[in-house]
């Protein structure tokens, strides 16, 4: 009898259909339609059972034997012959396994597409995450970095502004042109003390640009009101909005702020002593202009000053944490106010 192995495969859907032959096909497959129900002659279709069956009182013909028996006798004639039905149903079984197979390779075709298009996908959203958290650990190394300089150079940086702001409310409101118009020794210790808190306060200013990069200084929600003010503050001493009386270019500035290194050495400034030993020869250059107009009278109704000293002020309130010169950018933020501001003011 043919053996008829059905075979599922892993998906559930293709057939191996397998047929056996022995040395007798078509006993094996005549005993595989009898169990069928099929082969037996008594089972066979009216219409052939007609046109199939022998007459008794019909001739003999050949390859019949009436007293034989009929199940183990091909039926001539028959439209079930055994050979075509096998080669049927072997093509039969063959198509159906090429449309499965066609359908399984589609699928797998487009499933590993589909696994493909995910996969680019996951891998540019992580390249974006990645390269987003990388730029927000430089921005946050950078505010760090502009934090912690600002807070290295708090302290020098808040008492050069506000001696600078204090001696700039001295000159406008009270008196300190009586000692710059003297002919005497005090007179040059005056105006060379004045000239030396105009340089300090910019050696302090580009010292704390040179450690930290001014985009980045600006940038940062720590920094940026102090930046706002140095760049305030500069910009007004530069400016020749209020004429050119007290003005002095950034470059400038820039000057006198490398010459008060020592050594040139950034983080670091001469002491006064020094600055007044090198002044003629070092810093008359620059600061010889200023001299001269720090010496007239224009210095009580300079609009550049008051302005100047309204921002040195307001620089020293916004990084004297602790209070520790309250009273000086105080009364120097008083007296850059005008005199409504000041009749309207609780304290």
């Amino acid at each position: 009898m043919p053996q008829l192995l059905v075979r599922e495969s892993h998906l559930g859907a293709r057939v191996v259909l397998k047929v056996v032959r022995t040395t007798k096909p078509v006993s094996l497959v005549s005993g595989w339609l009898r169990g069928r129900g099929v082969a037996r002659f008594r089972d066979v279709p009216p219409g052939c059972r007609r046109s199939c069956a022998p007459r008794h009182d019909a001739p003999i013909v050949a390859g019949y034997s009436p007293g034989v028996d009929r199940r183990r006798q091909e039926v001539p004639g028959c439209p079930m012959a055994v050979d075509v039905l096998v080669a049927f149903i072997a093509a039969l079984a063959a198509l159906i396994v090429a449309c499965l197979s066609f359908a399984d390779n589609s699928r797998t075709r487009n499933a590993n597409g589909r696994l493909a298009d995910a996969q680019q996908s996951q891998q540019r959203e992580l390249a974006v995450l990645t390269a987003d958290l990388e730029q927000r650990a430089k921005l946050e190394e950078h505010e760090k970095t502009a934090k912690a300089e600002l807070d290295r150079a708090r302290e020098p940086l808040v008492s050069a502004a506000v001696d600078l702001a204090d001696r700039l409310d001295n000159m406008r409101r009270r008196h300190f042109l009586a000692y710059l118009s003297a002919d005497d020794h005090r007179a040059v210790i005056a105006s060379l003390s004045t000239l030396y808190r105009f340089a300090r306060y910019w050696c302090v200013v580009e010292s704390l640009y040179d450690r930290v990069v001014l985009l980045q200084f600006r940038d940062d929600e720590a920094t940026r009101p102090v930046a706002a003010l140095l760049r305030e503050i500069g910009r007004t001493l530069a400016s020749d909005k209020y004429g050119q009386s007290f003005m002095v270019w950034r470059e400038e500035q820039r000057a006198v702020a490398e010459l008060m290194r020592v050594n040139g050495a950034p983080g670091s400034w001469i002491g006064f002593a020094t600055f007044v030993d090198r002044y003629e020869e070092t810093f008359s250059r620059w600061l010889d202009p200023l001299q001269a107009d720090l010496e007239s009278t224009a210095v009580v109704k300079s609009q550049r000053l008051l302005m100047a000293q309204r921002q040195l002020a307001e620089l020293s309130r916004q990084l004297d944490q602790e209070g520790t010169y309250r009273e000086q950018w105080q009364r120097a933020l008083d007296g850059a106010r005008p005199p409504d501001e000041l009749e309207g003011d609780p304290r």
